[in-house]
């Protein structure tokens, strides 16, 4: 639904694909003359091809895995290029997952709720509530996942999918 579910670093993609990603951001960045943070947000398609879905020249929700993923946030980032302080790779220094929670609304018409005692359970995680009212497809809050690997990660985000509508 034009809607992002989930976040991972490091992406799983071929090089090439990750080396297209980077360049397409830095000729967006450059023919903007932009200072401070851009997020470009891709489809992958198969073959490889990339489909920009949204250009936001700011922090983005599918950069909030920076929060909890070690390193400096895309936050951060964001003040230090406004600032003029030193930038630094600020790529996340384990392996780490956003997922959205966004409004579902079951087969009644109740809103339908994470399984909020579950997602704590699970090693790693940390939620972040927005604190806006229920409405179908809004955005209102998302759970980051951290692993000390990547097939960690990708085991505990199986197992965290599931608890959120």
């Amino acid at each position: 639904d034009g809607i992002l579910r989930t976040s991972v670093f490091p992406a799983q993609v071929p090089h090439g694909t990750q080396v297209a990603a980077r360049d397409m951001a830095r000729a967006v960045a450059d023919a903007w003359g932009l200072e401070g943070l851009m997020t470009l947000e891709f489809f992958v398609l198969p073959g490889g091809q990339l489909l920009v879905n949204e250009v936001a020249p700011r922090v983005h929700n599918s950069g909030h895995l920076t929060q909890d993923g070690g390193g400096i946030s895309q936050f951060e980032a964001q003040v230090r290029a406004v600032l003029g302080l030193p930038l630094t790779d600020w790529a996340p220094l384990l392996p780490c997952a956003m997922v959205n929670v966004v409004g579902v609304d079951g087969p009644d018409g109740q809103p339908l709720t994470p399984d909020w005692a579950a997602i704590d359970a699970l090693s790693g995680t940390r939620v972040h509530l927005y604190h806006k009212a229920h409405r179908h497809g809004r955005k209102v809050g998302h759970v980051n996942l951290v692993a000390p690997d990547a097939d960690t990660l990708h085991e505990r985000l199986a197992s965290l999918e599931p608890l959120i509508p």
